[in-house]
């Protein structure tokens, strides 16, 4: 993608960060051939993940691009996560690197110390600090520095393209599928959902908030909403944090998708009979909240698939 760009386009700025550091074209492009040689040379490739645990910077898209032309699988972990929610990541993924900024790198070194996870090495977008983690650390610069680039991004193992968080322009996402010969299948309204993962939200005064639904139990009687509150701060992000609790005598499915229907139809079904048993026989404004929210939709014909909630 950014090789194709003109030469006479390698010296405009492709990306750069408030402190006016960043990469142009051809910088960016020679980056990206650099982090899929390295990858290559740690023998990670197809199949392979890697995970990047860092906010937006200037060396992201050369990482996230970096690892594609490898032919690896990118799997973003949000900057917030405190080290429980990446060590799952790694985890579930099978992540044998990654790619971690200095502000999460405490984190991200509790993480990679977690049991069962396979991460074989830690690269650094910055300078490694302080004591050194369970596994290998090698600097960003270090890493670009003892590599050489690969002659042309291979894209060709690409076979699914899943977009998140947000809508996808249907002439875009069709413009991908055609170019790359791939699915590109799209999935909003869990936001942050990347990768695919949601937690249950709710309207408060107007504000989507994360709600917990809890079962105690027998021997949790006394379990109040502020000890769930504080379970679930010490080990999810802040934007994560449940803002309500609501206990219940049981949930019927075990199955995610499923799970979130049952709660959101069980949910309306009691805030609309409290509404009734307040204003009485006749319908009110709040009539509305009988109606269960629109199931996910049906995948569409053709490469470009989209999905609602």
């Amino acid at each position: 993608m950014f090789a194709e760009r003109g030469t006479d386009e390698a010296d405009r700025p492709a990306v750069i960060d408030t402190s006016r550091r960043g990469y142009t074209y051809g910088q960016l492009t020679a980056a990206i051939g650099r982090v899929a040689a390295g990858l290559a040379e740690r023998v990670l490739g197809r199949h392979d993940v890697a995970v990047i645990f860092a906010p937006n910077c200037p060396d992201y898209p050369a990482v996230f691009h970096g690892v594609l032309s490898a032919g690896a699988v990118c799997s973003p972990a949000n900057a917030l996560y405190t080290p429980v929610e990446p060590a799952h990541q790694l985890r579930d993924s099978g992540a044998r690197v990654l790619f971690a900024s200095t502000d999460s790198l405490d984190r991200a070194r509790a993480a990679v110390a977690e049991d069962k996870v396979r991460v074989e090495e830690t690269i650094v977008l910055g300078s490694a600090r302080g004591a050194p983690g369970p596994v290998g650390e090698t600097g960003f610069d270090e890493f670009l520095a003892c590599t050489a680039p690969t002659p042309k991004a291979v894209l060709s193992s690409v076979k699914l393209i899943m977009s998140a968080a947000a809508p996808l322009d249907r002439d875009l996402a069709q413009a991908l599928a055609k170019r790359l010969d791939a699915v590109v299948v799209q999935g909003y309204g869990l936001t942050e959902s990347s990768p695919t993962t949601g937690d249950r939200r709710h309207r408060r005064n107007g504000e989507e908030v994360p709600k917990a639904f809890v079962v105690r139990r027998v021997t949790q009687s006394g379990l109040d909403a502020e000890e769930v509150q504080a379970f679930l701060a010490a080990r999810v992000a802040p934007y994560r944090k449940a803002r309500l609790v609501e206990f219940l005598d049981q949930i019927r499915s075990p199955w995610p998708a499923s799970l979130r229907k049952i709660l959101r139809k069980d949910r309306r079904r009691r805030e609309s009979a409290m509404c009734r048993a307040a204003k009485g026989p006749e319908r009110g404004a709040d009539s509305h909240l009988d109606s269960a929210d629109d199931a996910f939709a049906k995948p569409r014909s053709g490469r470009w698939v989209g999905h609602r909630r």
